[in-house]
C-alpha cells in the first residue's frame, strides 16, 4: 500500500508527502514559468526528505496508520470536498493506494473530519513541515 497527500496551490506550489511500509518521502512540486512565461509549466520536483523505514515498531505504525487511511476513505460519503473552483484557494488531495485500488477524496479550502489526525500522523513520521516554504520563491 501507498499513501499520498498533497496541499498547496498552483501559485505556489504543492508539499507532497508519499508513505509506505518501506519508505517516507517528501518533496515540493511547483511549476516554474521562467523557461518561458508564456508557455506551459516545467514540473520542478525538490526532495526534502527522503529515509527508509527499517524498524519493526515504525512498519507497525506505518501499517496501522495505513488502515485507517483505507478506511477512512472508503467511508467517506463525500469524495469531492470542492466549494469553488477558484486558483487562489488551498488544494487538498489525499491517496491511499491499496491492491488495485485508489481511493482518494480532493477538496479546496473546506477539510474532512479526519484532516486534523492525518496531518498529526504525518509529522509523527515525518517531522513538522507546517514552516515549509517553496524553495526559490
Amino acid at each position: 500500500m501507498e499513501f499520498e497527500a498533497a496541499v498547496g496551490s498552483m501559485s505556489r506550489g504543492f508539499l507532497t508527502f508519499s508513505l509506505t511500509a518501506e519508505r517516507i518521502r517528501v518533496y515540493w512540486v511547483w511549476g516554474n514559468r521562467e523557461v518561458c512565461p508564456y508557455c506551459r509549466r516545467e514540473k520542478v520536483v525538490q526532495d526534502l526528505l527522503y529515509r527508509e523505514i527499517t524498524s519493526t515498531e515504525e512498519k507497525r505504525k506505518v501499517a496501522e496508520f495505513l488502515a485507517q487511511m483505507v478506511a477512512w476513505l472508503r467511508d467517506t460519503d463525500e469524495r469531492d470536498f470542492y466549494r469553488t473552483l477558484r486558483q487562489r484557494g488551498t488544494s487538498w488531495s489525499v491517496m491511499v493506494w491499496a491492491d488495485r485500488v485508489c481511493l482518494w477524496a480532493r477538496g479546496e479550502d473546506i477539510y474532512p473530519p479526519w484532516w486534523d489526525d492525518v496531518w498529526a500522523s504525518i509529522r509523527e513520521f515525518t517531522g513538522d513541515f507546517s514552516d515549509a516554504v517553496v524553495p526559490g520563491r
